[in-house]
């Protein structure tokens, strides 16, 4: 259970970026891998039980957000049926209630879980820095606190006001872009979504490297894929995937969704490969500035 690479370093900056269709199962089982390591009774050394202490926080952060945005589609579907059906929607009404509860339980659960995260990272850091300074790993930690903090109010205010459940959220935005990032032949790739504004010009939302760091990404060919999702606040806003760095990358299942209504593209599952291969001689000019490949975004009507 390697904590590296990209795609698993984008949550140490965002939560919103996690509202996707990956399987929860992983995270989950991860969580409980650290758990049972973290025993009192297995009695590690001071040393390494706060590093495992500290990983047990990194994967029930993975598990927490994640599930987290889930639940939010999930209630936006459950007050959709309430305003579309006639009759039972107070039983629907009551689920969405429940539903709401139980993130409030979740968050405060991982706010226990955000307090032993930073026990362990001022441990880890003690033992050979001044106590006086603030560890990178701590100032994470501190970064997620805001985060909770946000959440946690966000769920205070959708109680008294259920319909801001349709706007965005710090996990997930109003509407959702997902698609898959299939890594088949790593290089030194980034991927970026951008957005055109009203001025005519194309603007970052969001981007990653597909970077792993890890064995089975460090040859020619990998059948590798990561999914990619970003917030969004409109529905159907000018979109493009861009390719940056130098390398190939393929894209499919390009979908967008607010839980509710979900627009894919036609040919939503089939691959389309953006940029090319790299040159075997010399040094390749490795700019993450400009745009190698483009692919429009061009969602059914």
């Amino acid at each position: 259970y390697a904590f590296t690479g990209y795609a698993r370093w984008q949550i140490n900056d965002r939560w919103d970026v996690f509202a996707g269709n990956e399987s929860l199962k992983p995270y989950q089982a991860e969580e409980r891998f650290f758990r049972r390591l973290c025993q009192p009774s297995m009695g590690w050394p001071k040393a390494l039980a706060a590093s495992l202490a500290f990983r047990l926080y990194l994967a029930q952060r993975d598990a927490f957000v994640r599930a987290a945005a889930r639940t939010v589609f999930k209630l936006r579907r459950i007050i959709a049926q309430d305003h579309s059906s006639q009759g039972g929607a107070s039983r629907r009404g009551e689920t969405a209630a429940t539903y709401l509860e139980q993130l409030k339980t979740t968050a405060a659960e991982f706010a226990q879980a955000l307090h032993a995260g930073r026990t362990a990272a001022r441990a880890m850091w003690g033992r050979t820095r001044s106590p006086q300074l603030c560890g990178p790993n701590e100032e994470m930690l501190n970064a997620d606190a805001h985060r909770l903090k946000a959440w946690r109010e966000w769920l205070k205010a959708v109680s008294r006001n259920p319909a801001i459940i349709a706007e965005a959220t710090p996990v997930c935005g109003a509407w959702q872009l997902q698609f898959m990032v299939h890594n088949f032949a790593p290089a030194g790739q980034k991927i970026v979504v951008e957005q055109r504004g009203p001025d005519g010009l194309w603007r970052e939302l969001a981007s990653r490297f597909t970077m792993e760091f890890r064995a089975q990404t460090a040859r020619p060919r990998s059948k590798c894929k990561r999914e990619f999702t970003v917030p969004l606040t409109t529905f159907r806003p000018s979109l493009r995937i861009a390719l940056r760095g130098i390398g190939a990358v393929a894209i499919s299942h390009i979908t967008v969704t607010d839980g509710v209504v979900i627009q894919r593209r036609r040919d939503f599952s089939r691959k389309k490969i953006l940029g090319g291969p790299i040159t075997r001689r010399g040094f390749p000019d490795f700019n993450t500035l400009i745009n190698q490949a483009v692919l429009p975004i061009n969602l059914p009507q």
